[in-house]
């Protein structure tokens, strides 16, 4: 029993660390999920089980087929029929006018129209590539988001547990003074309550932390958010390029290439409706047979051809044109409100991400280790009677604060890079998927 158990785990644990897509249908049907929960691990998890992303594959593989029927001669027609039938016996001996028949057609479109409308949907397809690339970007930079939120979270409650138990000391110390002489009551209440302040505002954090749960649990497709938890270790972020090389690169961002694609698939379909100027032809050709016996008369072949006669074109062809027209030079419009959205949200969030790394700096060199030295200069003064438990209090608020705002910062930061690398994502370069 032991050994059948010891050969299924290994061919488990061989299985998770070869294929992504069987660890992925494994803890689907599971309902499980790594613990501790790494960054790199949810971005694979939710690569691997988003929605909008297995649509948007399908979407392509749909693009795809549609590509090889539309781009198709029609089928060819088959005809078959009797001719010259006598009306009141419809006998096939009766009349040496009595034929069967046998016939085959092809239409075909304007020289040239097919070739455009493959073309154009090969760029259509692509849109959905591109589409899809700029989706999984966007699938990237909110799982770092939800992540980097409860990893915040996580060590926000752990400043606060360990706060409890600063201001515990404080209050043994007041308890010690009172007792001694030194004190008064007053100072172990304020101690006290100051602690139970922190309990509550611990809870708070809690509800806030199993909002992000929720938020990380929807993006993995998890059907609840019980027992997700993050590892403590801060992951390694993406570099970001400089402001001008990100500006310059937004030209290659899959949003903007796959507008570009549309525009293209837009010039292909004028291209193709300039076409229907043209006209349109088919090609028939037949046999008959003489059916009645004993009539020496020759069997007939007919070959036509059928052209259609784009006569008036203010009426049709003129009218589809200008509407193509109109198509493409509306997409034109669009990648350009696009562009320049992304450069508007790449100058503000860069703009954000060096004021939040000097505050984050700040903080972390500065502020944070002032403001704990400041509390251990006035629990000694306080011990020795020259300073008042209240300023104590004052300081070890202050060192709360400060440290909660730095990891606040710190995950604003991370927010921000999140962003700014979803901006940096090119067609032309790698993807930062993890």
């Amino acid at each position: 029993m032991s050994s059948r158990y010891v050969c299924r785990t290994v061919v488990l644990v061989a299985a998770l660390a070869t294929s992504v897509p069987v660890w992925a249908r494994i803890l689907r049907s599971s309902g499980l999920i790594p613990s501790p929960l790494t960054l790199h691990n949810a971005l694979r998890l939710a690569l691997a089980r988003s929605p909008a992303l297995a649509q948007a594959r399908a979407e392509i593989e749909a693009g795809q087929s549609e590509e090889k029927y539309r781009s198709q001669l029609p089928d060819p027609v088959l005809t078959l029929g009797a001719q010259n039938l006598p009306a009141d016996t419809l006998a096939l001996n009766q009349s040496g006018m009595s034929m069967l028949g046998i016939g085959l057609s092809q239409k075909f479109p304007p020289p040239g129209k097919l070739g455009l409308i493959h073309r154009q949907l090969e760029r259509d397809t692509a849109v959905l590539r591109y589409r899809m690339q700029n989706l999984k970007a966007g699938v990237v930079r909110a799982v770092r988001r939800a992540w980097l939120a409860l990893y915040y979270d996580d060590h926000a409650l752990h400043i606060l547990h360990e706060n409890q138990a600063l201001y515990r000391r404080i209050e043994q110390v007041a308890l010690s003074r009172y007792r001694a002489g030194r004190g008064q009551a007053a100072d172990v209440l304020k101690a006290r309550l100051a602690a139970e302040d922190l309990i509550d505002q611990e809870d708070a954090w809690r509800s806030k932390r199993r909002q992000a749960q929720s938020r990380l649990a929807q993006l993995l497709d998890l059907p609840s958010f019980d027992g997700i938890t993050v590892a403590q270790t801060f992951p390694r972020l993406p570099a970001i390029p400089p402001l001008q090389t990100l500006l310059t690169n937004l030209s290659h961002h899959p949003v903007v290439v796959a507008q570009d694609n549309v525009i293209r698939a837009a010039q292909f379909d004028v291209a193709a409706a300039r076409r229907d100027f043209y006209p349109s032809y088919e090609i028939s050709a037949g046999y008959a047979h003489r059916a009645t016996p004993g009539v020496r008369a020759p069997n007939l072949v007919s070959v036509g051809v059928s052209l259609s006669l784009p006569l008036f074109p203010g009426e049709r062809q003129d009218a589809r044109l200008h509407r193509r027209e109109a198509q493409t030079q509306a997409a034109r419009d669009q990648r350009d409100d696009l562009l320049l959205s992304l450069r508007r949200q790449a100058q503000s969030r860069y703009a954000e991400y060096d004021a939040l790394t000097r505050r984050v700096q700040l903080l972390q060199q500065r502020l944070v280790p002032d403001a704990r030295e400041t509390v251990t200069v006035s629990l000694s003064a306080y011990r020795a009677g020259a300073l008042s438990l209240t300023e104590v209090l004052h300081a070890q608020r202050a060192v709360l604060n400060q440290t909660l705002r730095l990891w606040a910062l710190k995950a604003d930061l991370a927010s921000v890079i999140a962003d700014l690398d979803y901006l940096a994502t090119s067609t032309e370069g790698h993807f930062h998927a993890y």
